[in-house]
């Protein structure tokens, strides 16, 4: 039986193939088995399973650093992986051209051998019991067909990772629009980012809150203890385990995302650690936003991102006119131009015409409203238009926010007003015969 592999040797074959085959045959020579792609892979079974499997089970990579690993997004993901794992990372230089800007804050801060004079060293260290670290990330894929948007994903970037590093506290940022307009997935994009990866080195962290009650929100802190240092304390107060989260952070760099914020004091256990530290909520409600919170709204998509995933899978050049003017019919709002496209495309994709599938859809909605695409049976948000919308309206209902407590039929009363139109406070008294001040906060 061949000996359990301690080294994973990561390399691009762009650039890297020639030496990762001399550096294996260096390192098997010293006695240490070694995991080789070339080798280790076999047919049938899906690559990437198999390489997360070689990596929960070896003690260290080796990188061969060239510029090809540098930028190439498998390799990256390897290490990525391998930071998750608790794999000790030796990045091994095999090339003069190196961009050292571009590499990650924690391989440009830790050692790189040089094996021209380093390589008993390099062997020697291979030799040692690796003290595993591990680099928490527990972020949701992206998942489905994902669209860019450059306008609100860009200022994430410049909030979040781009800023200043004179900081004396963790900076806090939100995502806040209505139901469905694709918040979770813009925080999902912004995490799985190669530049947030490579800025928040120490990890990156998810917790969903949700619109229900929260009964054990000790124990949604005290997973990222666990995350953190591996301990499960067993707190009974939120209090006491956001203490101990304060603690883990008090150094370190990590993100922390808490998605669909409904009540800040859900959120507020979970808003600590020191500078080097943000937080990115997700929430519909401004109300729940922390003092000094940067707000990114989220709406509607642009035309062309509408088109882009109204369009996905569909050869619609011939007919964007007739899918722009659906796009705009459904708001440009991405929940339920997704479910639309997934109607659409399942026709095209059986032989039926973009156009009939377009005249279709609209007929659809014509006989069933915004409700026509919802999933029969659907438990979750993103595949109802009928639940996203009843979970605002709930929302409202909660808040009491009118002097009669039912702010649900104040808004039903706003249909009266034709569509996407400014219309003055002054008109909306008058219909719901308030003054000014009880328009305004209502």
């Amino acid at each position: 039986m061949s000996p359990q592999p301690r080294v994973f040797i990561s390399y691009a074959r762009a650039d890297g193939e020639d030496f990762a085959e001399s550096l294996a045959a260096r390192i098997t020579g010293a006695g240490i088995p070694v995991w080789r792609d070339r080798e280790g892979l076999r047919g049938g079974r899906d690559w990437w399973e198999q390489i997360d499997q070689a990596l929960s089970q070896v003690e260290f990579m080796a990188v061969v650093m060239t510029p090809g690993a540098v930028e190439s997004e498998v390799v990256r993901k390897e290490w990525h992986l391998a930071r998750e794992r608790g794999v000790c990372i030796f990045p091994v230089i095999a090339s003069d051209k190196l961009p050292w800007s571009e590499m990650p804050v924690w391989m440009r801060r830790g050692h790189c051998y040089d094996l021209t004079h380093q390589a008993e060293k390099f062997l020697n260290d291979l030799n040692t019991r690796c003290e595993r670290i591990r680099t928490p990330f527990n972020v949701p894929d992206i998942g489905g067909h994902h669209v860019a948007r450059p306008a609100p994903f860009g200022e994430l970037i410049e909030r979040i990772v781009n800023r200043g590093s004179d900081a004396t506290g963790p900076v806090t940022v939100a995502l806040r629009g209505g139901g469905g307009f694709g918040k979770s997935t813009l925080a999902r994009s912004l995490c799985h980012d190669v530049r947030t990866r490579y800025a928040f080195h120490q990890g990156i962290l998810w917790v969903e809150l949700g619109e229900e009650k929260i009964r054990r929100l000790a124990a949604r802190v005290e997973d990222m203890v666990f995350w953190l240092s591996g301990e499960r304390p067993g707190f009974e107060d939120p209090m006491d385990a956001s203490h101990r989260l304060r603690e883990l952070l008090r150094d370190r760099n990590v993100l922390i995302v808490i998605d669909d914020v409904w009540r800040y004091s859900d959120a507020a256990s979970f808003l600590v650690g020191g500078p080097g530290c943000a937080h990115l909520l997700t929430t519909r409600n401004r109300d729940v936003l922390p003092e000094g919170c940067i707000e990114v709204p989220v709406n509607e998509m642009e035309f062309d991102e509408a088109l882009q995933l109204l369009g996905a899978g569909i050869p619609y050049h011939d007919v964007r006119a007739e899918l722009e003017r659906l796009a705009e019919r459904l708001g440009r709002w991405p929940i339920l131009m997704n479910l639309v496209n997934r109607v659409m495309r399942d026709r095209v994709e059986r032989g039926q015409a973009a156009d009939t599938a377009i005249r279709d859809a609209n007929s659809r909605l014509d006989l069933h409203g915004l409700v026509a695409f919802d999933r029969q049976n659907s438990a979750a948000r993103s595949d109802a238009v009928a639940k996203t919308v009843a979970i605002s309206i709930d929302l409202l209902r909660e808040a009491r926010a009118s002097p009669e407590g039912d702010a649900v039929a104040r808004f039903e009363e706003l249909a009266v007003f034709p569509r996407a139109a400014d219309i003055p406070t002054a008109a909306v008294g008058r219909l719901w015969g308030y003054d000014e001040f009880r328009t305004t906060e209502l």
